[in-house]
């Protein structure tokens, strides 16, 4: 398990590459943003959605060489899909759709420990999670029907924007 106590310095490195143009945005995604609405899920990585310098090649290839030189000139190193930042696995994620893209353009900022941050809201994770469908997602999406007071009607516009009708039907159905 990582150190939480590093967070505040990953964080730091974080907005650090944005400031020196090496992503164009950021927010925090997945389980970690999730504590800045409920209570924790398990984690053993920090999401950061990012948006990177440039469009997409052609080929769809994202490439990430300037983002891993830059963090391994800090001395910070690769482990699988990971980066280690301050002993914890960071995934950084491309902006992978238009919806994701969105998300990361209308984060919420907060402040971690004196740190500025973006995190996605709670209405943009949950149609991210119902989009991605994975189990661990719909357990996800669940336990914030239950918990969480979010924007509905935006909620809902957002579902039909990206035709997640049919995905979400599933749960609401459940509710």
């Amino acid at each position: 398990m990582w150190e939480i106590n590093n967070m505040k310095k990953t964080l730091e490195v974080i907005n650090k590459l944005e400031k020196d143009g090496i992503i164009e945005g950021y927010a925090v995604g997945g389980a970690t943003a999730l504590l800045f609405y409920t209570e924790p899920a398990l984690t053993f990585d920090l999401d950061i959605f990012i948006c990177l310098p440039g469009k997409l090649q052609s080929t769809g290839i994202i490439d990430f060489s300037s983002l891993y030189r830059n963090l391994e000139a800090q001395g910070y190193k690769a482990d699988k899909e990971h980066i280690m930042i301050e002993g914890i696995p960071v995934q950084f994620i491309p902006v992978y759709n238009s919806l994701v893209e969105e998300a990361v353009k209308n984060s919420k900022p907060y402040e971690y420990e004196g740190v500025p941050i973006k995190v996605l809201t709670i209405e943009y994770l949950l149609v991210i999670m119902i989009d991605t469908n994975r189990p661990k997602d719909r357990e996800r999406v669940r336990k914030i029907l239950e918990e969480v007071t979010f924007d509905r009607h935006f909620f809902e516009s957002l579902v039909k924007k990206y035709s997640l009708d049919k995905k979400w039907e599933k749960y609401s159905k459940n509710e």
